[in-house]
């Protein structure tokens, strides 16, 4: 929105211009503009060709539309990938652990149940 600009027209005077804002939508082709929304008295006014008018605007409408479904999707998808990670990690100790703990109450060796962890967390990874 414009303010009041200051020109100074001489090295001792300054005038102040009063500018009102544009509030206007225009819509253009190929060959130039086609039609005119106008905000700027008591009521809203269109201008113009309103078939093609219309058709400018709901194309500007799906392209904005298609690039924030885009956004959206993708930052869906970043946030879902996220959460699997942090499941199967959490999935992995789970899964180590009740191994680790299994050797230990059968009286397997040492060895045996490493063993047995690390080929769970192999197998769980491979999934």
């Amino acid at each position: 929105m414009k303010t009041d600009e200051a020109f100074v027209v001489h090295s001792n005077t300054l005038i102040f211009i009063e500018s009102k804002p544009n509030y206007s939508i225009t819509f253009n082709n190929d060959v130039g503009v086609i039609g005119a929304l106008d905000f700027n008295g008591s009521e809203m006014v269109f201008e113009g060709a309103t078939e093609e008018s219309a058709k400018v605007f709901f194309e500007f409408i799906a392209r904005s539309f298609s690039n924030r479904l885009k956004e959206e999707f993708s930052a869906g998808q970043a946030d879902m990938k996220e959460q699997i990670e942090k499941a199967v990690a959490a999935e992995r100790e789970r899964c180590a652990e009740a191994i680790l703990l299994s050797g230990y109450i059968t009286g397997g060796g040492y060895h045996d149940w490493v063993h047995k962890a690390r080929a769970a967390i192999r197998a769980k990874g491979s999934e």
